[in-house]
């Protein structure tokens, strides 16, 4: 189950063998866990924070290790605790996991000691199960109130997200330590082996992307009003026994201490009854005031659209779509068809065509161009701009790219760019080109490199996570339509399967200037069902928090001015049916 790289293993086994404890293996609520145990004394358990391991506790171990037994686990998907696919790492399963872990390895409640998401961890299970913990010690808890980063922050947070390397992750430190020197000084050569090791675990599938649970779902519980619930308190024995729920404790021979007689005698000091609210002239009554609006969860569908579905939602982003995300995407056009063998007369079909990224590119070479696309609203502004721009052989259709109703060897090229390929029939599609292209014709199909690599996107999914509790970014497995043919190796297949010979893939990257974040996001919510429903799902403090996080990283490229070139790959595959 482990995918440690030599590097990040290597660093791990000389980190270990400093500490005064012995690393275990245990499967804990159906999650392999990496457990540290050794020392003398009461048992203790400490929960590190996010993005470290066990080994984030080295500098207090030795000295703890004297007086208590330790129990210092890798939480689930992070350090060595890798989680299995398919299980799902739910707020629920973590408290299970907790409890699973105290209960093999504590014969008596521990102390338990949070850091950051740890602690939040710890909150939780305490609130759950106040009379398994001897004690409860929260540093720098998550959970107990909302996660607002400061906007340098968030904006490191987001780069180290989307592109993991020595120099994010020494950036993001700098900015959430208070003394970031001081603390690798003091570690010494010891802060290479951590730091080496938690970048290894970053890059790690099983551990990236699993600490969406961080923020929202690991919040402490809340009480009717919101307020976090605490903990039970511990039963103090100088008190005397426990009497019933709620009662005060009273202290052997009968009598109270004075602090708490004195308490108690203030409560039942007679208090006026509370006053009724008027009602205000006129006859209405007091509204109540509003709930507070619930951040929306962002997630994919999980149930395939039907064709009206579908049609429904382009038609919705067509006007966006054709003012924000054509005049990128026709660049995006223009380099995919670079070296096709188009010019004047060539018979030219671009399925699922937009608003016009390979239609008009097509058109502008000479080419007789026939565009068709699902939606009615993008057909027309497709239209729209071909008589903008006089170019009289384009005919713009509506129709199903499943379905053409056009007839067989018509076309010397048929292309589409990130259209077929969001088909929830692909071969379907792609049986449908071949179909109406002519012997020996050229069938193109453009869709994204890897989703770090459109950084338009991943630049958005970063701030989106720095600034939305419970934001978890696109699904993986599987992955959004968009990203199903990011691996060259798997497109070429997928043509060769559908039945096309001579097939080829190359990658081309290309660089769009966004001249602010509100651009971006206006892009974002434009070019597709998914990304409207991020931004359409954040209240108008997010929206903010958002378009700071993106001013950021956008003026930290382009070293000050607000607008900078975001690059982005795309996987063009062609073939000969």
């Amino acid at each position: 189950m482990n995918r440690t790289t030599t590097v990040g293993a290597e660093a791990r086994q000389r980190l270990l063998a400093e500490i005064p404890l012995t690393e275990h293996h245990r499967d804990l609520a159906g999650v392999p866990t990496a457990v540290l145990e050794g020392g003398s004394g009461p048992p203790m358990v400490l929960l590190h924070g996010i993005g470290q391991s066990a080994l984030g506790w080295i500098r207090v171990i030795p000295d703890l290790a004297s007086s208590w037994t330790l129990i210092v686990p890798d939480l689930p998907g992070q350090g060595a605790s890798e989680v299995p696919g398919g299980v799902a790492l739910t707020a629920s399963r973590v408290v299970e996991w907790l409890a699973a872990l105290v209960a093999a390895t504590c014969a008596a409640p521990p102390v338990l000691v949070g850091h950051n998401l740890g602690a939040a961890v710890a909150a939780r299970f305490a609130a759950a199960h106040g009379d398994r913990v001897a004690a409860l010690v929260l540093v720098d808890a998550f959970g107990l109130g909302p996660f607002r980063p400061a906007p340098g922050f968030a904006v490191s947070m987001a780069a180290f997200q989307m592109r993991t390397t020595e120099r994010t992750r020494d950036r993001m430190l700098g900015r959430c330590m208070v003394d970031f020197d001081g603390v690798r000084d003091d570690l010494g050569e010891r802060w290479d082996g951590i730091a080496d090791y938690a970048l290894d675990r970053a890059r790690t599938p099983g551990c990236e992307g699993r600490r969406a649970h961080a923020h929202e779902g690991l919040r402490a519980p809340r009480d009717p009003a919101g307020r976090p619930r605490r903990p039970p308190r511990p039963h103090d024995p100088r008190l005397g026994p426990p009497g019933p729920r709620g009662a005060a404790p009273v202290r052997r021979g009968g009598r109270r201490p004075a602090r708490l007689a004195a308490a108690r005698h203030r409560r039942l000091r007679r208090r006026p009854p509370p006053r009724t609210p008027r009602r205000p002239r006129g006859g209405r009554a007091c509204r109540p005031a509003r709930p507070a609006r619930k951040e929306p969860a962002m997630t994919a569908p999980t149930k395939p659209p039907t064709t009206d579905q579908i049609r429904t939602a382009w038609d919705t982003l067509a006007p966006g779509f054709d003012r924000h995300t054509t005049p990128h995407t026709t660049r995006w056009g223009e380099q995919a068809l670079a070296g096709t063998a188009i010019g004047p007369g060539t018979r030219f079909l671009d399925v699922a065509a937009g608003s016009g990224a390979l239609a008009l590119p097509a058109a502008r070479r000479g080419a007789r161009v026939v565009a068709v696309d699902l939606a009615p609203a993008m057909v027309e502004r497709l239209a729209a701009r071909a008589r903008a721009e006089g170019l009289e052989h384009v005919r713009a259709l509506v129709m199903d790219g499943e379905h053409l109703d056009l007839d067989d060897d018509t076309f010397d090229v048929s292309a589409s760019l990130n259209g077929v390929s969001l088909f929830p029939d692909l071969g379907r599609g792609l049986a449908e080109m071949a179909r109406v292209t002519r012997p020996g014709g050229t069938v193109l199909v453009a869709a994204f490199g890897p989703p770090r690599e459109a950084e338009f996107i991943a630049w958005t999914v970063g701030a989106l996570r720095a600034a939305v509790p419970g934001f978890a970014g696109m699904p993986t497995d599987p992955p959004p339509l968009p990203f199903r043919l990011t691996d060259p190796d798997r497109f070429a297949a997928v043509l060769r399967e559908a039945g096309f010979s001579g097939v080829t893939v190359r990658q081309v990257v290309v660089g769009t200037f966004f001249g602010s974040a509100a651009e971006l996001m206006d892009t974002i919510r434009s070019s597709h069902p998914l990304g409207a429903q991020w931004i359409a799902g954040l209240t108008e403090d997010r929206s903010t928090e958002v378009r700071q996080i993106l001013d950021g990283m956008l003026r930290e490229r382009s070293g000050g001015a607000p607008g900078a070139v975001l690059h982005t790959t795309i996987n063009v595959a062609t073939g000969t049916p």
